[in-house]
């Protein structure tokens, strides 16, 4: 017997991704401060693998592609990922088998630990060439 979500659950998550994405459109990259957002990098003067990512948010909302890679390749999964959890439960009670293949992959079990090893193993790439 497969176990559904609480919908407090669901209803947090989707408020979590249109409210990631409404605030990325609100808020033009010269709003942010100068300074890493980043606990760890903060901590460290080190990147972690999720440094960039509300960049690229921002500049995937405003259309600043080249800009939005620089910050964080990975911000292109996460924004769909924020986009499909938005959309998903207005479309599901509609056109529910457009959104098959796409539950499909986001719910089996090695989605989110191979996308965050992925971004691990970009990182520990990446720290080859990062001057301190």
């Amino acid at each position: 017997m497969e176990r559904k979500p609480a919908p407090a659950a669901g209803f947090f998550l989707w408020g979590l991704c249109a409210g990631s994405i409404l605030v990325s459109f609100g808020c033009p990259l010269s709003a942010l401060p100068r300074e890493s957002l980043c606990w760890f990098y903060n901590l460290t003067h080190v990147p972690c693998p999720g440094c960039g990512l509300t960049r690229a948010f921002i500049c995937i909302s405003h259309g600043q592609w080249a800009a939005a890679w620089e910050w964080n390749p990975f911000g292109y999964i996460w924004y769909g990922l924020a986009l499909y959890g938005t959309i998903r439960p207005l479309v599901s009670r509609r056109v529910p088998s457009v959104l098959k293949p796409f539950d499909k992959i986001v719910v089996s079990k090695p989605f989110f630990p191979v996308l965050v090893g992925l971004m691990f193993l970009v990182w520990v790439l990446k720290l080859g060439t990062f001057v301190y």
